[in-house]
């Protein structure tokens, strides 16, 4: 794993900057990552977040569009919102257009543990075209994965009507892998560990990630950490970042 202790930093845009947010827009557009770091209450986050476009309202976010994600969730059976792993996806696969972008701020760090895993999608699908086209086409192949309770039908890279690609992606009992895809899943799991950027989000700190772009997740953590999440769709009409990239 490429283990990256200041990774954090070599995407990071001050957001007290008055341009913040067209700063922001410009390096989503570019890298499809940005970090910042600000004590911000809820209101302060959420009004942030919607700097960047319509929020995102879904079944497990409060009246706000935020989620708190803490040791204990509400729902003991949703693993995700809890102190355990969580491997890596984009968020909300199981729309058939998912949101374009993805808020995190870490409200309070856990003492130990925690730290964020990051993939980049384009660096991904890059390497694939580049090595192993044949995983490559299997993975673009229509109707090759089955998302979520609500059975959307598509693949891990699904091409736009503008020509752009997205990754989808999700690894637990919410998905269902064509036997050609299941079969290449240890491959690219060698393949997501050598190109996964590793670093820890202190108190205050966050990242705002395309949705389509960059797969996330995070380890286990001991001890308190708080954090909160927003999801925006940010595609035009509503903002100036797409949910795919160019290939």
């Amino acid at each position: 794993m490429a283990q990256q202790q200041n990774a954090f930093y070599d995407y990071y845009i001050d957001i007290t900057e008055p341009n913040f947010v067209d700063k922001a827009n410009d390096a989503l557009n570019k890298k499809g990552i940005v970090t910042f770091e600000q004590n911000l209450s809820r209101d302060e986050f959420v009004s942030l977040s919607k700097e960047f476009g319509e929020v995102y309202i879904h079944s497990k976010s409060d009246d706000d569009g935020a989620d708190i994600i803490t040791n204990v969730y509400k729902q003991e059976w949703y693993r995700n919102f809890t102190a355990r792993k969580f491997e890596f996806h984009t968020d909300y696969s199981k729309s058939k257009v998912p949101p374009s972008l993805l808020f995190f701020y870490c409200q309070q760090a856990a003492p130990e543990g925690g730290e964020s895993i990051l993939l980049d999608g384009r660096k991904l699908y890059e390497v694939l075209k580049e090595t192993d086209r044949n995983t490559l086409h299997e993975l673009c192949r229509p109707g090759s994965v089955i998302f979520g309770e609500d059975l959307i039908l598509g693949s891990v890279f699904e091409k736009l009507p503008n020509g752009e690609v997205f990754i989808r992606f999700r690894y637990d009992n919410l998905i269902y892998f064509s036997v050609p895809v299941l079969n290449i899943m240890p491959k690219l799991q060698e393949l997501f560990e050598e190109l996964t950027i590793t670093f820890r989000l202190e108190t205050n700190q966050g990242y705002i990630l395309k949705n389509g772009q960059w797969l996330h997740g995070r380890n286990s953590w001991k001890g308190e950490r708080t954090g909160l999440r927003m999801m925006i769709n940010s595609e035009s009409p509503y903002g100036n970042v797409p949910l795919g990239f160019r290939v």
